[in-house]
């Protein structure tokens, strides 16, 4: 605010204004804008004619790049532009802004914590993500895999009935403008590192799901099985001593009807065995970012045909009746052995 000030202090006092007397050009107020707090710039184009036209999309555009905020690629930009939709760099940078978030960026979850409580009041503070867990248990490091160079310092980890951990991203308030999916619709990306542990089987379940503005987090059981039109699953599973390294995890969505505002990232685990303890599948590290293709598309708004969304999911976890507690050792079990059993 001081460099605003001072700039219009000089000029109403009598002080050297150039050779010619001049007042200042654009391109100083364009400079001297670039460096000032978002917040004083905010009603800076109702001030006069002058810094309306200065604070245009170029500046927006050259605010976002200063700041480290990436910009849709060029090819996309030029592509919308020949069917007359043009990117509002004030939008992206606004809500990139406002929630320190890079939406063409590698990773939208860049800050998500691994710590559930962590995690919780980040997505509390926020407008833009819906975080919920569910039978996941927190690990520093992660308990029952030897260690190796690629095991992370943290995860999450399943137990014998199913876990999860959902997160739901608002897209538009990252900064990506509701044509842009409508019209382009990028691809939705998720990666995440995964690992069972050396002495217990386990399976996973990652998926990908749309959603509109007004529809909330669905309830998540064990059956991920998403709209065909709306999303996507993968399942993987390891039998016990199956000495998996940690694997990064790509799954990739696109071709989803119009109107969709929010991602929905589900990680979903358990073990195989039915083991009392945290003996299920972990995961950690997970990614979210969109990409377009090299060779873009306009979609008509009717051209997908949308589906009910997957609020109610099957239910297919069935009633347990004892729990297997395995033996403290540190060795595999003998073949044909089997953890002690205790009946509920």
């Amino acid at each position: 605010m001081e460099r605003i000030k001072n700039a219009f202090l000089s000029f109403t006092n009598p002080m050297p204004r150039g050779p010619n007397n001049e007042p200042k050009p654009d391109f100083a107020w364009f400079e001297i804008f670039l460096r000032c707090d978002y917040e004083e710039l905010k009603n800076m184009s109702e001030v006069c004619r002058q810094f309306y036209h200065i604070l245009d999309a170029e500046f927006w555009r050259s605010r976002c790049l200063m700041d480290g905020i990436d910009l849709p690629p060029q090819h996309v930009i030029e592509f919308a532009q020949k069917n007359d939709k043009y990117v509002d760099y004030l939008y992206l940078y606004h809500y990139a802004h406002k929630n320190n978030v890079n939406p063409y960026g590698e990773n939208l979850l860049r800050d998500a914590p691994v710590n559930k409580t962590t995690a919780a009041n980040f997505a509390g503070a926020s407008d833009w993500m819906v975080y919920e867990s569910r039978g996941c248990h927190y690990e520093e490091p992660p308990e029952g895999y030897n260690a190796t160079p690629e095991m992370p310092e943290s995860c999450l980890a399943t137990s014998f009935r199913w876990g999860h951990r959902q997160l739901m991203v608002d897209l538009t308030r990252c900064g990506v403008e509701p044509w842009i999916l409508d019209y382009l619709r990028p691809k939705i990306v998720v990666e995440e590192l995964h690992a069972p542990r050396h002495d217990c089987g386990a399976i996973y379940k990652l998926k990908i799901a749309m959603r509109k503005e007004d529809e909330g987090m669905p309830r998540v059981e064990g059956d991920l099985a998403p709209s065909e039109k709306r999303g996507t699953v993968l399942t993987k599973q390891y039998e016990q001593w199956a000495n998996q390294p940690w694997t990064t995890e790509t799954l990739v969505f696109e071709k989803y009807p119009a109107g969709m505002r929010k991602a929905t990232v589900v990680s979903c685990a358990k073990d195989t065995q039915f083991w009392a303890g945290n003996f299920g599948m972990k995961f950690t590290g997970t990614k979210l970012r969109l990409a377009f293709p090299d060779e873009l598309h306009w979609y008509a708004l009717d051209e997908i045909v949308d589906e009910p969304a997957d609020e109610q999911p099957r239910n297919v976890r069935g009633p347990f009746r004892s729990l297997r507690i395995p033996l403290p050792t540190a060795a595999p079990l003998p073949r044909g052995s089997s953890p002690k059993r205790v009946n509920l």
